[in-house]
């Protein structure tokens, strides 16, 4: 099957999953009704997403946080950080960026400047802080699969004939026939990645590639690597992902491969890997396309963090095309460090007729995967918690987690028919939890306001709000059962306008499994006609 063409306007997300279609519009973070909004692009699709039933969905709204790469007309298939490409041929490196309706704002050492969209080819944002850009590896795979039973954790990508690449969930991925179900064509799979504000429909007919994988278990490709080169012959190759240096499928005499790099020999591939690593794997062989040429020797390397010395985790003397791909087998990998995949265009066991320097040296590191120790420290489970509800940013869990039984879910959310969505909620038992934080009071005074609602299966649950330690209510957690989300619990605070107050809200449930989706909790200046 020919791999699907890299389309020539999409957004790229962290991670590497993209969707064909352009950028028209940018909106910060904002509270629509009782809803709160993450900082969001809206894309006119390029990509058949929409409903098979014929309504039609113009734009999507994508999470600005999660993009990588916007490109409006491509220049390049590498990610360049803090890069942006003009239309007319201009590069600009920059250190801080911020995207406005129509127009892009770069701060470079000379200053600020301002382009409007259509003037930018591509624009590369810049890399997120390393800390976070590897616990994001793991952390993304277990928010895909919160909740999930042991056979629906398993993470899925998708790749389809119009050139997207998404990544979801077997929890996040609901298979729906429109028509007659005896008939693929009627086929569509409901899914709904991480970056994505709503859910996406795929038709079966154009998924091209479909991989599963542990939560523990993260393709090399995810991760941007560093490249280096040393043509003996020509000008530099580089490197593809998913793809041999030509273009083409990965592909060894036995047989295809899902994932991998394609290089020429005289490469060298760097990739950080986050501390939670535990093993790798790779396959090593030159391309089917080479036939019975080229001749070269690979190297699996690893240089533990804070060390100079590269460890040799696995060697080839020789690899001559035509001959049977090798398989490294498991390697352990000691946690966080450099992982550094080496091809020698001139191994000193090359046999004899070999093709010397790097005449046919189409290369493949297939199949390569990361596997994580799902149970490390390094994973700190209270700031996972945190992140995942964005609500609860500043507040810190008082109550240990285990005895409020803590623990995070994806709830299929249909009460908008026209747009069904997975959401996060936070599960928790009948154990009380507590949430506290110190907040500041306007010197007019203010109303401390919480957006949250129970999972219509939750019999009871209720929120009793203490300031400065002392009762000040008790409210009962409204129902989101269809339509529109129920409106905040309002307590005033008028009597400690001016100052800082501890708040604490201890959330106790008649159920053993209460599902509650928190969506702000905020102290707002008190309206003036609200004033006595």
């Amino acid at each position: 099957m020919p791999r699907p063409a890299i389309p020539e306007t999409f957004v790229e997300f962290h991670g590497g999953d993209r969707l064909p279609g352009r950028v028209v519009a940018s909106f910060p973070a904002q509270q629509s009704g009782d809803e709160f909004l993450p900082a969001w692009l809206e894309v006119t699709p390029y990509a058949h997403v929409d409903p098979p039933d014929g309504r039609s969905r113009p734009r999507l709204r994508v999470a600005t946080d999660r993009v990588r790469r916007i490109v409006w007309k491509r220049v390049t298939d590498r990610y360049r950080p803090g890069t942006l490409f003009t239309a007319d041929g201009r590069v600009f490196t920059f250190r801080a960026v911020r995207i406005t309706p129509g127009s892009v704002r770069i701060l470079r050492d000379e200053g600020i400047l301002d382009l409007p969209w259509l003037d930018v080819a591509e624009l590369h944002l810049p890399k997120s802080p390393p800390a976070s850009d590897k616990q994001d590896l793991f952390r993304r795979r277990c928010l895909l699969t919160a909740g999930a039973d042991d056979v629906s954790r398993r993470i899925v990508e998708l790749e389809t004939d119009d050139g997207a690449c998404l990544t979801t969930s077997l929890l996040r991925m609901r298979p729906q026939a429109f028509g007659d179900a005896g008939k693929p064509d009627n086929w569509y799979f409901l899914v709904q990645p991480d970056w994505s504000l709503q859910s996406l429909w795929i038709s079966h007919r154009r998924i091209r590639m479909r991989r599963f994988f542990a939560v523990d278990e993260v393709p090399l490709w995810r991760i941007v690597p560093e490249f280096s080169e040393m043509p003996l012959l020509g000008s530099p190759w580089g490197y593809r992902v998913n793809a041999n240096i030509a273009g083409g499928s990965l592909e060894t005499p036995e047989r295809p491969f899902g994932w991998g790099f394609g290089v020429q020999s005289g490469s060298r591939l760097t990739f950080a890997l986050p501390p939670e690593t535990a093993a790798f794997r790779v396959t090593a062989a030159l391309d089917r396309s080479a036939g019975d040429g080229g001749c070269v020797a690979a190297s699996v390397k690893f240089r533990p963090a804070g060390e100079s010395t590269f460890q040799t985790l696995f060697a080839a003397d020789v690899l001559v095309g035509g001959h049977a791909a090798i398989d490294t087998g498991r390697l352990p990998i000691p946690g966080e460090g450099v992982l550094e995949l080496t091809v020698d265009p001139e191994p000193p066991a090359a046999p004899p007729g070999a093709d010397p320097g790097n005449i046919r040296d189409i290369f493949d590191w297939l199949e390569p995967i990361v596997y994580l120790d799902a149970t490390s420290p390094a994973l700190d489970a209270e700031r996972f918690r945190r992140e995942a509800v964005p609500a609860w940013d500043g507040w810190t869990i008082a109550s240990p987690p285990e005895a409020a039984e803590l623990r995070l879910a994806n709830y299929f959310d249909t009460t908008d028919n026209h747009n069904p969505a997975w959401r996060i909620v936070v599960r928790h038992g009948r154990g009380p939890l507590e949430l506290r934080r110190a907040v500041s009071v306007p010197a007019g005074g203010g109303n401390l306001e919480i957006y949250v609602s129970r999972h219509p299966k939750v019999r009871y649950s209720k929120i009793e709000v203490f300031v400065n330690d002392e009762h000040a209510t008790t409210f009962t957690t409204p129902e989101h059962g269809g339509g529109k989300y129920p409106g905040p619990l309002v307590l005033p605070l008028a009597d400690y306008a001016g100052t800082s107050v501890d708040v604490k809200l201890v959330v106790v449930s008649e159920d053993d499994d209460a599902w509650l989706e928190w969506r702000a909790i905020r102290v707002v200046e008190a309206s003036p006609e609200a004033a006595p």
